[in-house]
């Protein structure tokens, strides 16, 4: 599952705000075509698999999406981030673990070594 979240229009981007459907438009392609990649991948290793595209807010659209199909458990990935930058900018998997009504798993993020080993 992907979620696109819209973009924020303040108006420092006023400028941008006739291309807004354009950029949505591009990233709502490039998510398909990712997902669709990932849904190759697996159904090749024999795996079935059932790929989800919604926009809006993350947070609430996992949880949501989760409950509804009466999912078992979320997995999720971390990018590493320390708990000061989480608490910054926030974090998408910290709130789906805080508000999903079912176990998150949470990968972490593959350090810069190991993944340069492969």
């Amino acid at each position: 599952m992907t979620v696109i979240q819209p973009p924020v229009i303040t108006n420092e981007y006023a400028p941008l705000m006739e291309n807004i459907a354009e950029i949505t438009a591009a990233g709502e392609k490039a998510a398909a075509k990712r997902l669709a990649e990932i849904q190759a991948k697996l159904e090749a290793s024999s795996l079935s698999v059932e790929v989800v595209q919604l926009n809006g807010a993350p947070v609430p659209q996992i949880a949501d999406q989760a409950q509804k199909i009466g999912a078992d458990y979320v997995v999720m990935g971390s990018h590493g981030h320390t708990a000061f930058y989480d608490l910054l900018v926030g974090s998408t998997t910290h709130g789906v673990l805080m508000r999903a009504n079912c176990p998150v798993v949470i990968v972490p993020a593959q350090s810069k070594k190991s993944a340069s080993r492969k």
